[in-house]
C-alpha cells in the first residue's frame, strides 16, 4: 500500500490534473465496492479519495489517530465463555479485513495503471 501511495504521490507532483483524475477513478471504484459489500469503512475511504480529487491534496488520505486511550476490540472479547468461537470470530475477522485491503489496493493499483 505504502508503494502505491507514493506513485500517487509523485503523480500529483508531476501531473496535477492527472492525479485528480485516477483520483477521481479511484473514489468511484471504492463507492462502487462499498455499496456491493456494505463495507461502511470503504465507503468512508471513497469519500476521502473523492475529496483529494477535487481539492488535490493527498494529506486527507493519511491514516487519523485519534486520542483519549480508547481502544478498539476485534470481535470476540476476553469476557467471553467460548475461546474457540472467538479465535474463530477474530481469523474471520481478520480474513475480511485482509480481502478488503487487497480489494483497496487492486483498485488503487488498477487506477494507476489506467
Amino acid at each position: 500500500m505504502g508503494e502505491l501511495m507514493s506513485k500517487l504521490q509523485d503523480l500529483e507532483a508531476s501531473d496535477p490534473d492527472k492525479a485528480k483524475q485516477v483520483l477521481a477513478k479511484i473514489a468511484g471504484d471504492l463507492l462502487s465496492q462499498a455499496e456491493q459489500t456494505g463495507d461502511d469503512r470503504m465507503k468512508a475511504l471513497a469519500g476521502k479519495f473523492d475529496e483529494a480529487s477535487k481539492t488535490g491534496d493527498l494529506s486527507v488520505l493519511e491514516p487519523r489517530h485519534h486520542g483519549g486511550g480508547h481502544h478498539h476490540r476485534p470481535p470476540g472479547d476476553a469476557a467471553s465463555a467460548n475461546p474457540a468461537t472467538d479465535a474463530g470470530k477474530l481469523a474471520s475477522y481478520v480474513s475480511a479485513q485482509h480481502d478488503r485491503m487487497a480489494d483497496i489496493e487492486s483498485i488503487i493499483s488498477s487506477a494507476l495503471e489506467a
